[in-house]
């Protein structure tokens, strides 16, 4: 119970690999839900311009989320496959 969790010194840290697929996956779906609901306001129009940064934040964070829950699948598979 008293792990100390250490950030290995291979990964940057702005990536993020998952500790197994599950999480992967779930991030990533996250991350494509965060886009989708972002995109999908910022193009219905009709935002005032605090919801507009908001949403615009929103949509920036589900990018970043896909793209670090890909990178992290991508890994995982490379070490389960050799």
């Amino acid at each position: 119970m008293n792990e100390k969790r250490v950030w290995p010194e291979d990964e940057p840290w702005w990536q993020f690999t998952p500790r197994n697929l599950g999480s992967g996956y779930l991030s990533w779906v996250a991350g494509g839900a965060l886009l989708v609901w972002g995109g999908m306001e910022l193009l219905g129009g009709g935002l005032r311009t605090g919801q507009t940064v908001l949403f615009a934040i929103i949509t920036v964070c589900g990018i970043a989320l896909l793209f670090q829950s890909t990178y992290g699948i991508r890994k995982l598979l490379r070490r389960r496959n050799g």
